[in-house]
């Protein structure tokens, strides 16, 4: 038996490549943990195909994709605002190597109640309908829609709303007012401010309506 042991040549690789093939289904629950303090932390089910690789030098990639079938995500803000956002279905992310950079595509929604009139105060002057005005003041409901795209720890965050139960006489209003400002997501980033931090729509004329520059630094 000869137990002479094989010489290593100098400066030669050592270990193994290693490769691991996953399918992931709805039973397992994935994590994206962007401030384990604060909570802040996307929880889903869904599936999808990843392999994961380390080669010899020590390098670790992942590649696939996965499918958000249901989950939930704690939006904070300022170590003040805890609001439970539900995530969408369908919202994906991808791996092409870079395990930190992956891409993401995400909605998550948020309901509430609250009157409207704040928010078309402006419209209802220039109309002077009672009949409006009275709707507005009643409670209704708001869908805000987070949008999370791109990095998987550098998102892009944009904004949305809708109105699933207004009468129908406000939603024209309602539509024309929500258009406008989706042409200017500062405005549109203080009126989720409102309704996140308040609970309810700014009026144009209030001071944290004269803040915009301070929302938007604080959603930054």
């Amino acid at each position: 038996v000869d137990n002479t042991k094989p010489k290593r040549k100098p400066g030669g690789a050592t270990g193994l490549n290693f490769n691991l093939n996953v399918t992931v289904t709805d039973d397992a629950e994935v994590q994206l943990i962007f401030d384990e303090q604060t909570g802040d932390i996307i929880k889903g089910k869904g599936s999808g195909d990843l392999t994961i690789s380390i080669n010899r030098e020590g390098e670790f990639n992942i590649y696939g994709g996965y499918t958000i079938k249901t989950g939930e995500y704690l939006f904070t803000l300022l170590n003040i605002v805890n609001k439970p956002f539900k995530v969408a279905q369908g919202g994906t992310i991808n791996w092409y190597g870079d395990p930190y950079g992956a891409q993401i595509r995400l909605d998550a929604n948020y309901a509430t109640s609250t009157p409207i009139y704040n928010l078309l105060s402006t419209e209802l002057e220039v109309s002077q309908n009672e009949d409006l005005i009275r709707e507005t003041r009643k409670t209704t409901q708001v869908l805000v829609t987070l949008h999370l795209t791109g990095d998987l720890f550098k998102p892009t965050i944009t904004f949305d709303m809708t109105f699933p139960s207004l009468d129908t006489r406000l939603r024209t209003l309602a539509d024309s007012k929500l258009r406008l400002m989706k042409q200017d997501q500062n405005e549109l980033m203080r009126q989720v401010f409102g309704l996140l931090v308040v609970g309810t729509y700014l009026p144009t004329n209030s001071a944290l309506g004269q803040s915009s520059d301070y929302v938007t630094t604080a959603f930054n």
